[in-house]
């Protein structure tokens, strides 16, 4: 197998594929050749040597894999499917996203600078009205200027290691489809 499974794909498929389109696999495989096809394919997060471009697992009766980096990206995506026996075959119905970890933490990083926002609004507002707060003047201002701010740079460190991450579902489908001697059926 090559590095770049995404080259033997017809250029449709791969723009489909970059587009997000929903994509499934089947494989004329049992489910337990899938995984023991899968196990041999990928390391593993924890495996000290390197044997593929691949990093993952089973889990659950479903596949996941991600591409392995040589720096930490957490919005990199990770491509999960569960294992369905189809006939004699196998369907994996394919699932890419960043880890829920991930988004709970940008929820909860926006939050806190939001709330911030709002008490430095508060805090203004009492200005205005000739009130002293904390014993001193206060310069609420500042974190006015600074909220937005710090939204604009997180924003720009999101797009950027999305951009990062751009072909990575592309490149784990077709790793997938590769090593499974699997169809790529695109859904609607």
């Amino acid at each position: 197998m090559s590095d770049d499974p995404t080259a033997r794909l017809e250029p449709s498929l791969y723009a489909a594929l970059l587009l997000g389109r929903p994509a499934s696999l089947t494989s004329p495989l049992s489910v337990e050749e899938c995984q023991r096809r899968i196990n041999q394919a990928v390391d593993h997060p924890s495996a000290t040597t390197v044997r593929s471009p691949v990093l993952g697992g089973l889990r659950n009766g479903a596949v996941w894999v991600r591409k392995r980096l040589l720096y930490q990206n957490p919005l990199q995506t990770v491509v999960t499917a569960p294992l369905t026996p189809d006939g004699t075959g196998t369907r994996l119905a394919c699932h890419a996203a960043v880890s829920p970890l991930t988004v709970i933490f940008i929820v909860f990083a926006l939050a806190v600078i939001l709330m911030g926002a709002v008490h430095s609004l508060a805090d203004m507002a009492r200005l205005l009205h000739g009130e002293i707060l904390y014993g001193r003047r206060s310069r609420p201002w500042i974190n006015l200027i600074g909220t937005p701010v710090v939204l604009g740079l997180g924003y720009l460190l999101v797009r950027y290691l999305r951009a990062q991450a751009t072909g990575d579902r592309a490149f784990l489908i077709a790793f997938l489809a590769e090593t499974l001697e699997a169809e790529i059926v695109l859904g609607s």
